[in-house]
């Protein structure tokens, strides 16, 4: 039927878009359940708040589609190191042989397809909705708390990805100094694997920092302790009668 045929060539197509959606119907879903939905019940005079929270919910599910691109296109140029066969359909399909470098070819391509439409989605809206967030005068309007929602969200989950990665990285070097103590495959495979988790690794502590940026820097989780070298400066000069001149941190615009 021409209705299965479609179908069948769709999901053996762009397989890394096809996740990306899904990845993008999850980040969605996250979203509304938190970004979404911060500061919904304060009062909220400027009616900044909802566009706000669509804006910031839109750049946190884009930002991980863009995400997954990112790393298809390390995935992609890691595949090409070593050595490469060929590789054939069944016969039963009349598949013609191909080299293994096409599918890697694919694959950077769906990645920078997802890294240019996603990652310019997500630039765009979190830019407008910080923006907008950073225009409201006062400091704890739902507007401003929706952006620090935003950074938290995108923080928590890049930690999440991050320990993820580094448990499966300190696994594999293991693997490549003893691969048959700890059931590594060929040190070649192994290496490939180690170069894509340091691509993860990278990416998403550049991602958190950038996004632990969008908050005060006393609330963030590495404040270099500005939030108690504040308050002894400020006890320091209670004399001088400077002790009220550190005004609460605002979002950046």
């Amino acid at each position: 039927m021409p209705g299965v045929a479609k179908l069948s060539s769709l999901s053996s197509g762009p397989s890394l878009i096809l996740g990306a959606v899904i990845i993008l119907l999850i980040g969605a879903l996250i979203a509304f359940f938190t970004i979404a939905r911060a500061g919904r019940y304060d009062a909220d005079p400027s009616g900044r708040r909802p566009m706000t929270a669509y804006l910031l919910s839109g750049a946190f599910a884009t930002l991980w589609t863009a995400y997954i691109g990112a790393i298809g296109i390390a995935s992609g140029f890691i595949g090409f190191i070593g050595k490469h066969t060929t590789y054939s359909m069944p016969v039963a399909f009349g598949g013609p042989k191909h080299p293994v470098g096409d599918a890697n070819v694919r694959t950077i391509t769906e990645g920078l397809l997802l890294v240019v439409i996603a990652g310019l989605a997500s630039l765009l809206h979190r830019s407008r909705g910080l923006q907008i967030a950073a225009d409201d005068d006062d400091a704890n309007s739902p507007a401003k708390k929706v952006a620090r929602t935003y950074a938290a969200t995108v923080s928590f989950f890049a930690v999440a990805v991050f320990i993820v990665a580094a448990l499966l990285g300190a696994y594999q070097l293991f693997q490549l100094i003893a691969p048959g103590i700890y059931g590594g495959a060929t040190r070649l495979g192994t290496f490939r694997d180690l170069l894509l988790i340091g691509t993860i690794l990278v990416t998403i502590t550049m991602t958190f920092r950038s996004h632990q940026h969008i908050a005060p820097s006393e609330l963030r989780l590495f404040s270099m302790g500005s939030g108690g070298h504040d308050h002894d400066h400020d006890h320091d000069h209670d004399h001088e009668g400077h002790d009220h001149d550190h005004g609460a941190a605002s979002l950046p615009e």
